[in-house]
């Protein structure tokens, strides 16, 4: 199990680093051919927009499987050591009760995009929305795996 999650980091990671790379790369496209050669791509715009959305849902997903969320911690720290343990458990139980709601609500959005068509673009927009689905079952698994090893850690 250990060696998958080192694996699913890694691609991961190396997906972000690729989607990063497109919308630089299209965004200096569409600066070169409106501002150079005074000939703007119509489709650029629409395509980083696209990708950002992807890298900004795979931002979510690193975050979350490296624990690097903001804490505000005012509240816990003011608790009992006991309750204070609990807290993580809690709030990874609201992560995954957050994923499997987008879980479900954006399987249904991209199921009924299918067969609308971005405007610009060659693909339908069930590809922009499948990032939800995807990016809910990463942090449901993550949030799963972080709870037993809560959980674990609590009994030991």
């Amino acid at each position: 199990m250990e060696r998958f999650e080192r694996a699913l980091d890694r691609a991961l990671g190396i997906f972000a680093i690729l989607l990063f790379l497109a919308v630089f790369a299209v965004v200096l496209a569409q600066v070169f051919f409106r501002y150079v050669l005074n000939e703007p791509l119509i489709w650029s715009e629409e395509l980083a927009r696209y990708l950002f959305i992807w890298l900004c849902f795979l931002g979510w997903v690193i975050a979350s499987r490296r624990e690097e969320h903001i804490l505000i911690t005012a509240l816990r720290d003011r608790l009992k050591p006991a309750l204070r343990r609990t807290i993580p458990i809690l709030a990874e139980l609201a992560h995954l009760l957050l994923a499997l709601l987008l879980l479900r609500y954006g399987f249904a959005m991209m199921l009924r995009n299918v067969k609308v068509g971005t405007v610009t673009l060659f693909f339908p927009f069930a590809v922009v929305y499948a990032v939800v689905p995807a990016a809910a079952l990463l942090i449901a698994w993550t949030a799963v795996r972080h709870i037993h090893r809560r959980l674990r850690e609590m009994r030991a």
